[in-house]
C-alpha cells in the first residue's frame, strides 16, 4: 500500500513538474498552444536526422507545429532560405506543418514532397562542394558585387562589375 501512494506522489510531482516546463516554454514562445519545445533562450536540445545528417534546433514546436520567428520583412512572401530551414527543421523533428512568422506577416507551410526534395538538393550539393571542395556559383549582381569585399577574387563577379 506504501508503494502505491509513493508512486501517486512522483506521478503527481512529475505531471506538476510537466505542467510547470509547459507552461514557462508557452511564456518564452509568445505563443497560445502548448508549447513542447523552444530555443529562444538557447536552451533547446537539438533534433537530428542521422540519414541526412542533420541537427537542427527549431525557434518553437506548439501544438505539433514547428515556430520560426523571423526578424526581417514577409511582405513579399517567404524567403527561399526561410522555406528550406524549415523543410530541414521539419524532416529532422517528423512534424508537417510549421510557421514562418515575420515582423509583419505570418506564412504557413506544410510539408511537401517537393520541398522535402529541395532540401535534400541543397544537402548532397553542399556535400559535393565539401568534399571536393570547391566553391558553389554565386548570384551576384551589379549592387552586391559593388559592395562586397571580395569582388577582385569572385569569378562570378566579372561580368557585373564595370572597369572602371
Amino acid at each position: 500500500m506504501y508503494y502505491i501512494f509513493v508512486s501517486l506522489g512522483v506521478l503527481i510531482v512529475l505531471t506538476a513538474a510537466s505542467h510547470y516546463l509547459l507552461a514557462a516554454n508557452k511564456k518564452k514562445a509568445l505563443v497560445k498552444g502548448w508549447v513542447s519545445y523552444q530555443d529562444l533562450d538557447g536552451t533547446g536540445t537539438p533534433y537530428t536526422n542521422k540519414a541526412l545528417g542533420l541537427k537542427v534546433k527549431p525557434d518553437a514546436i506548439d501544438s505539433g507545429k514547428v515556430i520560426e520567428y523571423k526578424s526581417g520583412d514577409g511582405s513579399r512572401g517567404p524567403r527561399e532560405g526561410d522555406l528550406l530551414q524549415l523543410g530541414g527543421i521539419m524532416l529532422a523533428t517528423g512534424l508537417e506543418e510549421a510557421e514562418l512568422r515575420y515582423s509583419n506577416r505570418n506564412y504557413q507551410v506544410k510539408n511537401s514532397n517537393d520541398l522535402r526534395n529541395k532540401v535534400v538538393d541543397v544537402i548532397q550539393k553542399m556535400r559535393y562542394h565539401l568534399a571536393t571542395r570547391t566553391l558553389p556559383h554565386g548570384k551576384p549582381t551589379p549592387d552586391k558585387c559593388k559592395k562586397c569585399l571580395f569582388t577582385a577574387d569572385c569569378p562570378d563577379a566579372a561580368s557585373h562589375v564595370s572597369a572602371g
